[in-house]
């Protein structure tokens, strides 16, 4: 396999400049190929494949982008969305391949995004309105599948889709409005250190606490994008109602909209009803960004958060220490104190041969939300005061000091 993606990788390079541009389906099922195999390649040879493979997709792009409207070709009547939705989902097949974040080569996104932008966005965005709804949210999830700041082009791209959206009737379903949502809070609209890149400052709070309260805070100040966080919500919310979401829609979409600082008291109405109803289906990572999800709100629905915990107690070994440490932290700002779970947690703890032991972050969150929640154990608090000391938090004080230790008459009570 090696070998023959060596070949591959030549033959796309050299296809770079070519007179004959390569044709979209051609470029769509290679992307699809390479997603489904590049995992067995060195890192290199993925790098290089991806990027050549970004280059060959992006000129097949730039070939349909300036084409001449579809409208204006003289063919049989209805050829014209035939091949606009052919070509539409060719971009939608491209884009899903590219979403994998962890597979693709970091440099191979924003040569496709601004490919994918320019194509959607030529002759009167009739690419972009052919879209459909899987189609609208894989372009969003590539556009958010970038490791960095995005750029002002793929902003607008952004803006585009969220405003289509909007605006489809039918209304999307729920697990594409839940993709959505995702992908609009993923969006790296902030640096990583917190920063707003300069092209946006004059368009966004002085500091937005992270990219999704600042995606939040752009679409309700575009008048084409301002109902869009509502509308996902809304379509989100009908399919909690009509059983056709899924827990891990259901899951991803209030994980989302709490990411976005948005209250979408529909959808916690129908969480109440939907959470009961199919919680003996909930996977691991569901349980944990609903609970997580309640808590960023702040929304203390107790019997369901009770439910959740009980799913949470019950999956206790699966879960690694990390994922438990998020949920007692969004019980303890709650102040929602299920027992059973805080027990089988201690015990857990206090075991100390945890293969996803605590880092000191996790200890001081643990220890902060059982105090909270006035919850303790003897055996799980040792543990997790050695975590501290072992990893050097305090390199004041010796590993050999009991936990119980003292400090000595001469520390202020302000220090201790």
């Amino acid at each position: 396999p090696s070998t023959a993606a060596e070949h591959v990788a030549a033959i796309l390079k050299s296809q770079n400049g070519a007179a004959t541009p390569p044709a979209l389906s051609d470029a769509s099922s290679l992307s699809f190929a390479l997603a489904n195999a590049s995992s067995s390649f060195s890192v290199e040879l993925r790098r290089r494949l991806w990027e050549s493979l970004a280059q060959f997709c992006a000129q097949a792009l730039q070939a349909r982008a300036v084409s001449e409207p579809l409208a204006a070709i003289e063919s049989e009547e209805g050829s014209e969305q035939r091949l606009l939705r052919f070509d539409a989902a060719h971009v939608s097949k491209l884009c899903a391949s590219f979403s994998d974040r962890s597979a693709v080569s970091v440099d191979a996104h924003p040569i496709l995004v601004d490919a994918v932008g320019a194509a959607l966005m030529a002759n009167g965005k009739q690419l972009l309105q052919t879209l459909d709804s899987r189609g609208l949210a894989r372009v969003m999830r590539l556009l958010a599948a970038s490791s960095s700041a995005s750029s002002e082009k793929s902003l607008k791209l952004l803006m585009a889709l969220a405003a289509e959206s909007s605006q489809r009737d039918p209304p999307v379903g729920a697990a594409e409005a839940s993709m959505m949502l995702h992908s609009l809070a993923s969006y790296p609209l902030v640096e990583g250190d917190g920063a707003t890149p300069a092209w946006l400052q004059n368009d966004v709070a002085e500091a937005p606490s992270h990219s999704g309260s600042a995606i939040l805070e752009l679409l309700s100040a575009d008048p084409g994008c301002s109902l869009t966080i509502p509308t996902l919500g809304d379509c989100l919310e009908g399919g909690l109602l009509d059983g056709s979401a899924s827990p891990r829609d259901a899951a991803n979409g209030l994980h989302a909209l709490s990411r976005l600082g948005y209250r979408h008291e529909g959808v916690l109405e129908a969480m109440s009803e939907y959470v009961p109803l199919s919680i003996g289906t909930f996977g691991l990572r569901d349980v944990v960004g609903m609970v997580v999800a309640y808590g960023r709100l702040k929304e203390r629905d107790e019997p369901t958060l009770l439910a959740l915990a009980t799913c949470a107690q019950q999956q206790m070994a699966k879960h690694t220490l990390s994922d438990l440490t998020s949920m007692a932290t969004a019980f303890a700002r709650l102040k929602v104190r299920d027992l059973p779970f805080l027990e089988e947690l201690l015990n857990r703890i206090s075991k100390g041969n945890d293969p996803s032991m605590a880092s000191p972050h996790e200890a001081v969150a643990l220890l902060s939300a059982f105090g909270r929640l006035q919850v303790a154990e003897s055996g799980a608090f040792s543990t997790l005061g050695q975590t501290l000391l072992s990893y050097g938090a305090f390199p004041h004080l010796q590993t050999t000091q009991p936990l119980g230790y003292t400090p000595s008459s001469s520390s202020s009570s302000s220090s201790s």
